[in-house]
């Protein structure tokens, strides 16, 4: 997934982990985060929480048993359209709590509670990355993979929250395995596709301003609940 100074990979799979490129200066870097030897030559820098679509798949059991996934993002998906609605009374979702009474802060309206997850999830993600991986910085970029990172909703959700481009990447672990064992070590090989933003618009999430700045507030909100 050319990993970079300034992209942060993230994985939205049972469990939420961070991934990036670390520079030339060995860690330990945070005391929470693990770190080691980045493939390419410098070092890596990674960290994780227990929860994430584990936390999304607890959710559309509560709120809607016996539905699939798809049909919780088209919910939540609706609950987006009147996003200005939630103003007055908004839906907190807290993953770290899942399985507990306190998952959910505000109203009880389902599908702005399902919109909830995928936010509270993405808060999660971000604060997570700020706090353990950027010292606070806006990463230039995220690249997504899991199961989380085929909905193109949450992408565009987690490009607002995060106000920078993500993209959705890809799990194919020979590729990597191949790129790993290039003779020209040291560098990305030459044959792997750069999946820059201009060269996959379609794979690509830009922020929405306005969005941006809604999901900033919601955000802050959201860690004063923690």
């Amino acid at each position: 997934n050319h990993c970079r100074q300034g992209t942060v990979i993230a994985t939205l799979g049972t469990a939420l982990v961070a991934y990036r490129f670390a520079g030339s200066r060995p860690g330990p870097f945070h005391p929470q985060g693990a770190w080691g030897f980045y493939p390419f030559g410098g070092f890596y820098e990674l960290a994780s929480r227990a929860y994430g679509c584990i936390a999304l798949d607890w959710a559309c059991d509560c709120l809607f048993p016996g539905s699939e996934i798809s049909s919780f993002l088209t919910y939540a998906q609706a609950a987006a359209s009147s996003a200005a609605k939630r103003q007055t009374d908004p839906a907190f979702f807290f993953p770290s709590r899942f399985r507990g009474g306190t998952a959910w802060t505000g109203t009880a309206d389902r599908d702005s509670r399902a919109l909830a997850v995928l936010e509270g999830i993405g808060f999660a993600l971000k604060q997570m990355i700020d706090e353990e991986l950027q010292d606070g910085q806006t990463p230039a970029s995220v690249c997504v993979i899991g199961g989380g990172s085929q909905s193109d909703f949450w992408l565009q959700i987690l490009a607002d929250i995060f106000h920078c481009p993500v993209r959705r990447g890809r799990g194919d672990s020979l590729a990597g395995a191949a790129a790993i064992a290039h003779p020209a070590s040291g560098q990305s090989p030459d044959y792997l596709p750069d999946p820059s933003p201009d060269s996959s618009p379609s794979q690509t999430f830009q922020p929405v301003p306005a969005n941006s700045l809604r999901l900033r507030r919601l955000y802050d909100s959201w860690r004063k609940n923690l």
